[in-house]
């Protein structure tokens, strides 16, 4: 729901109109700090988060009081020319669209519906 919205949104202005919200794939090998692992250490390290999980939770009978999660939405800045001719041939400063298409994301996530809503404007 939340990349359509910011699609519709960033359609809107010209100035963000360069912007498409971008797909994220995660590579089939995860890392940690030390190492590279493997996909059968992926799957066991998983499961002994759940297995961790469950039991500090006794198999969900204690209620979990704080968690967090954590959610990453990414967009990419489309330009026809580098950031040099951007700037010079073009005549536009890459700076203020990425500032725009943070104030219309943000405005987005926090359920504003413009974004100087959120300025108090």
């Amino acid at each position: 729901v939340i990349p359509k919205q910011i699609d519709v949104a960033m359609g809107k202005s010209p100035r963000t109109q360069s912007v498409r919200v971008t797909v994220l794939e995660p590579s089939r090998r995860q890392w940690t700090s030390s190492k590279s692992m493997t996909e059968k250490e992926i799957r066991e390290s998983t499961q002994q988060g759940i297995d961790l999980l469950d039991a500090l939770s006794r198999s969900g009978s204690l209620p979990i009081a704080c968690s967090e999660l954590h959610v990453l939405v990414a967009v990419a800045h489309g330009f026809e020319n580098n950031v040099m001719g951007t700037v010079v041939q073009d005549n536009v400063n890459p700076l203020e669209q990425v500032e725009q298409t943070y104030l219309t994301m943000t405005s987005i996530l926090y359920g504003c519906t413009e974004p100087s809503e959120m300025l108090g404007l």
